[in-house]
């Protein structure tokens, strides 16, 4: 199971939103706007989506606050794997769980579907960047799912 939150390919680090992201970290922007807590909260809305709680929200801005802006930078710029190479080898069901509000990884799952036509891509609506934090249920579901559709007997 891919959560697309998580998946991301090379094309990811040139896209303009991701452009903007990493720069807004690298440069300590995002250190400066987390400082106010309803500029914060603006910031924050699009990359959490309905999961975004008082205390989720506060837990993220010390996390960001507590960690030097290179360190962060160097985070994003890592998680630029590409996740497309080892797929064909991948012989197990796979399913990729989406939020249709994801706004941040759509060229991943594009990329992704594909390499792989034959790959279950599920969209959650009303679900944002954040699929794990906004659908943990959905998420169980669709993974036990998958898990028994290839080992009935695991039931």
């Amino acid at each position: 199971v891919l959560l697309s939150a998580f998946a991301r390919t090379p094309s990811e680090r040139h896209s303009w939103l991701g452009r903007i992201y990493t720069t807004a970290f690298a440069i300590g922007l995002m250190h400066l706007v987390l400082r106010w807590r309803l500029l914060g909260r603006v910031v924050m809305r699009p990359f959490f989506g309905r999961s975004l709680t008082a205390t989720l929200e506060e837990e993220w801005r010390r996390a960001v606050l507590h960690c030097p802006p290179s360190v962060w930078a160097q985070g994003l710029n890592a998680g630029h794997e590409n996740v497309v190479e080892g797929l064909e080898k991948v012989v197990c069901p796979v399913s990729i769980i989406c939020g249709v509000n994801d706004h941040f990884c759509r060229s991943a799952q594009k990329v992704l579907c594909e390499a792989r036509p034959d790959l279950q891509v599920v969209y959650l609506p009303n679900i944002g960047h954040v699929t794990p934090w906004e659908a943990p249920d959905s998420i169980f579901m669709i993974v036990s799912d998958l898990i028994y559709q290839d080992h009935p007997d695991a039931a």
